[in-house]
């Protein structure tokens, strides 16, 4: 066989696993030593940025709850960022991304989480910008964010099964209050903060509503896949565990530990 044929016959078994990788999503490789570091070097980054919050004001905030609400926050802001990395890497691996539902809410909650966490280090790192006049743009464009995570799940509708779509829909309408309510939010530095007040709390039952309504499609539409043996990757799944640990567990856990150090300390 000459070098010419061997060189020919690798093309076409490279060819053939990418083809394979793309058509069946669950073939792509497993979560490799470089993916875990990935997540631990964003949960990482994640405890620096929560500790600075935590040095700006340290008396607004008890230690004990502080540090257990962090590590509740601390996993899925982590998978978000390295969720970043991962979509890059599976875009290399076989040519496309955002194939699956799980890749969407990851993109997403991405998104959301990268331009959060970036307007909160940039504002407490620059305390002088704490003035009604500049908090305006700054709250302005942190809800666009959350329009704009809230848009790309819209987009998503059209490439996600039908029975997805409940999930994807109660995900955009949670960003899209989230939203409102920052932009509320800036009557509040402009304006009378009563009437404000009281719609803030209207959104923020809206958004629990959309929330759980999001958990119970979630459910729904992951036993749907079980039963019917459809084909996720690893990825997928680990979207689904980003939207669960976030819309899910995280207020549970942060209403009762916040509960339980306003009830020890009063």
């Amino acid at each position: 066989m000459t070098r010419q044929s061997m060189d020919e016959k690798d093309q076409l078994l490279d060819q053939s696993t990418a083809n394979q990788l793309v058509d069946r999503p669950d073939r792509l490789p497993p979560i490799r030593i470089l993916d875990l570091m990935a997540l631990t070097a964003a949960m990482a980054f994640v405890f620096m940025i929560q500790s600075q919050w935590m040095d700006v004001e340290p008396q607004a905030f008890n230690t004990t709850a502080w540090l257990v609400l962090s590590m509740v926050a601390a996993v899925p802001a982590g998978i978000a960022f390295a969720s970043i990395f991962w979509i890059a890497n599976q875009k290399r691996i076989t040519g496309r991304f955002l194939i699956q539902p799980g890749h969407w809410i990851l993109a997403s909650y991405a998104l959301d989480t990268t331009f959060t966490f970036a307007f909160w280090l940039f504002l407490f790192r620059n305390s002088e910008l704490n003035s009604p006049g500049l908090l305006t743009p700054f709250f302005a464009s942190l809800g666009l964010t959350y329009f704009a995570a809230g848009g790309l799940m819209i987009f998503g509708l059209f490439f996600t099964p039908i029975r997805w779509w409940g999930v994807i829909a109660s995900l955009a309408t949670s960003y899209g209050i989230s939203g409102m309510s920052f932009m509320v939010n800036l009557t509040m530095i402009n304006a009378a903060p009563a009437p404000a007040m009281h719609w803030i709390a209207i959104l923020e039952y809206g958004k629990f509503a959309a929330n759980t309504i999001c958990i119970l499609f979630l459910i729904i539409a992951m036993v749907v896949d079980i039963k019917n043996k459809t084909s996720r990757d690893w990825l997928h799944w680990v979207g689904t565990l980003v939207l669960f640990l976030a819309f899910g567990v995280q207020p549970i856990v942060q209403m009762i530990v916040i509960r339980f150090f306003l009830i020890l300390n009063s």
